[in-house]
């Protein structure tokens, strides 16, 4: 190989010396504008990176929200917020409700508390007629009366003995014998009408009582005849002219069979 065929090799093998660049020569230095320029785009480049974060942040609490409160709505899943009650306060209690006994009380019960009406004679101050409530005692009788005279023998009653309506209670006076009942029972001395007792002293039958002559006192007398029945009978014989036969008292009102049947061997016909 000649050498003029080695330089032209090497010729084409390396650069021109243009196209080298020389690793002295400095590089051009950037203006003041091209920093500023440079400077904005790079915070250019995070403002949008901060705003597209933001916008996904706030893209996922939305379809949060959104979730909940399709769940939150769903039948069957609801839970129904407490009532607020204030602080310190007690909620009334609801009376429980009344339960009526076994026993409750019969319309006959019921009736017995309906006034009842009493013959008090002897020794009391005002001797008569009386007006009680039901289950009153004998010492009641006696009190509504006026109350016992100085004379009057108490012990021979059984003052706590109760009464019923058509009773008649005899207040003796000192020394005077009471009959009792034909129970041997002191506490029904003095005691007449629905007990059966008389009131007649030594214990002898009372004179029978004329049914077409007796006086309202007299007709009073009799067991469970007080002033309204009284009236009643004096009213129908006025009216009949006289009573027939003893079973013509039926036809007064308030006197039944069971009353007849008491009236009947202690009253007479012939005046």
């Amino acid at each position: 190989m000649t050498s003029s065929d080695a330089q032209g090799r090497l010729e084409r093998i390396l650069p021109e010396p243009s196209e080298v660049s020389d690793p002295a020569s400095p590089e051009p230095a950037l203006t003041l504008a091209d920093r500023r320029r440079l400077h904005r785009r790079g915070r250019f480049r995070w403002r949008i990176s901060l705003r597209a974060l933001t916008t996904t942040a706030l893209c996922v609490v939305a379809l949060l929200s959104a979730w909940w409160a399709v769940t939150a709505a769903a039948p069957g899943q609801s839970v129904p917020e407490p009532p607020s009650v204030a602080h310190g306060t007690v909620a009334p209690l609801r009376p429980a409700p009344s339960v009526r006994p076994s026993g409750a009380e019969t319309p006959a019960s019921a009736s017995s508390s309906a006034p009842i009406v009493v013959h008090v004679s002897g020794a009391v101050k005002h001797p008569g007629i009386v007006r009680l409530t039901a289950g009153a005692r004998v010492f009641q009788a006696i009190e509504k009366a006026g109350g016992a005279l100085d004379t009057a023998e108490l012990d021979a009653l059984n003052l706590a003995e109760p009464l019923q309506d058509g009773h008649k209670v005899r207040v003796p006076q000192h020394g005077e014998t009471v009959a009792g009942s034909g129970t041997g029972q002191v506490g029904s001395a003095g005691l007449t009408g629905g007990t059966g007792s008389s009131d007649q002293p030594g214990g002898s039958r009372p004179a029978p009582v004329h049914l077409n002559t007796a006086s309202e006192e007299q007709l009073m007398t009799l067991p469970r005849v007080g002033k309204v029945l009284a009236d009643r009978m004096i009213a129908w014989r006025e009216q009949h002219g006289a009573f027939t036969k003893i079973e013509d008292l039926d036809a007064v009102d308030g006197i039944g069979p069971r009353l007849l049947e008491q009236l009947t061997p202690l009253i007479v016909l012939d005046g």
